[in-house]
């Protein structure tokens, strides 16, 4: 498995993957969020994602900074989105 950032072409495979993980949010919620990423104008700092052998997504990771998370003492800190 080969771990590598979110690309554009994933966007069909990051899309379906979203909206498993998060099924409370609408799928056309989560098409905003994606199309706001690839425009850098919201989203997690980097997303990346495994692709399997066969070249299918098998998971993916979001990652940003926010400027407080419970525990934390010092700021910004590094968050998982998901």
């Amino acid at each position: 498995m080969k771990i590598r950032p979110v690309d554009l072409r994933d966007k069909a495979e990051w899309l379906r993957m979203r909206s498993s993980f998060w099924p409370e949010s609408c799928r056309a919620d989560h098409e905003i969020e994606i199309d706001r990423f690839f425009s850098g104008t919201v989203g997690a700092t980097i997303t990346l994602v495994a692709e399997r052998e066969d070249g299918r997504l098998g998971g993916f990771l979001e990652a940003g900074t926010r400027p407080y998370a419970e525990g934390c003492s010092s700021s910004p800190v590094g968050y998982v989105e998901g």
